[in-house]
């Protein structure tokens, strides 16, 4: 079975922060599953449409470029994602080859879910347009999918849906969920392989946000401790706070 890990990262802003505080740990772990590590630095769409856009959105046309054809799996992960060895396994290998493995509502604590609904809160998708709702809520920074028999359903979305213009409408994420959810495609991922750096922010770390003289240490103490919970951490846009790990 071929297998890929893939991310997006354009822009040297991007490039340079994935490559500085996440590339080791994401070339380990694709030597340790057998995975082929593909980061796209260059739009895979050159329209003035894209152009406008997020590149996030170009995430839903990844699964129908003839390079990911040949692919059997493909494990996306966002490229602000670092990755802990120590705690990760094979994630592809939990996922059955019918369906989306994702972090949703589902895959969390009760506690957390709970939070989650102050984000992904409906209308979180009619909001965007979508024809209905759901309870719960996914986060597309991860996904676990065959490419093959997703390409249809992610390249829909890329064709019919446009990006609001700021990052409170979460790019593609609104329209890719409903379409998974919608299309009973989802399958709740272990809440570690997308765990939010954000989210430990506001639950445990308040203090963190804070100017304060020893605000540095402080993150740095705090993000070990949230690395060792976690199999991915996610920074979730903060790319900047990727320098004080480790």
């Amino acid at each position: 079975m071929k297998r890929a890990l893939v991310t997006l990262a354009i822009g040297d802003r991007y490039l340079n922060f994935w490559r500085q505080y996440a590339e080791a740990g994401w070339r380990l772990y694709a030597e340790r599953f057998g995975l082929d590590l593909i980061v796209i630095t260059e739009p895979l769409d050159f329209s003035e449409r894209a152009a406008l856009r997020s590149p996030a959105w170009q995430k839903c046309i990844i699964p129908r470029q003839p390079w990911a054809q040949e692919y059997d799996r493909i494990l996306w992960v966002d490229s602000d994602i670092v990755i802990n060895n120590e705690n990760a396994g094979d994630l592809l290998a939990e996922v059955p080859d019918n369906k989306v493995g994702v972090l949703t509502g589902a895959s969390l604590p009760p506690f957390v879910t709970l939070s989650w609904r102050d984000v992904y809160k409906v209308p979180y998708h009619t909001s965007f347009g979508m024809p209905s709702d759901f309870e719960i809520g996914m986060n597309t920074g991860v996904l676990a999918y065959s490419p093959r028999q997703m390409a249809p359903l992610f390249g829909r979305v890329y064709d019919e849906y446009e990006d609001r213009g700021e990052s409170i409408w979460h790019y593609e994420q609104r329209p890719l969920s409903w379409h998974i959810f919608d299309a009973k495609l989802d399958y709740p991922i272990d809440s570690r392989y997308n765990y939010g750096w954000s989210r430990d922010v506001h639950q445990h770390y308040p203090f963190v946000l804070e100017d304060r003289p020893d605000r540095e240490e402080l993150l740095r103490l705090c993000m070990a401790v949230s690395f060792g919970r976690a199999c991915f951490l996610h920074f979730c846009g903060r790319h900047a706070e990727m320098q004080y790990l480790g």
